[in-house]
């Protein structure tokens, strides 16, 4: 079980500012999941919640998490998030249809 985890870690990619877990088969992935996390663990869901998100890859699906800083000015984060999103989502589009 320890050599699959390891392996499943060293699928996470990066766009963008984007941590990218694509489905482990050749397949067509079911959907895309954009993940943010949690307001405290936010700066990293690929870490914080990566049990989570790698059964939902192992499960056929695209998953995208974005970090961010936790701030006050909630429309500058947001706007941050969507900016990292957008930077990364035509390449994900021309890649997965």
């Amino acid at each position: 079980r320890k050599a699959a985890a390891a392996s499943s870690t060293d699928r996470w990619e990066e766009l963008h500012g984007n941590f990218i877990l694509r489905p482990p088969s050749n397949a067509q992935p079911r959907a895309l999941i954009h993940f943010l996390g949690g307001a405290l663990l936010g700066a990293a869901p690929q870490l914080t919640y990566r049990y989570l998100l790698e059964r939902l890859s192992a499960r056929g699906y695209l998953i995208v998490a974005t970090p961010y800083q936790l701030s006050f000015d909630h429309l500058t984060t947001c706007d941050e998030i969507i900016g990292r999103f957008e930077r990364g989502a035509p390449d994900l589009a021309q890649q997965n249809g």
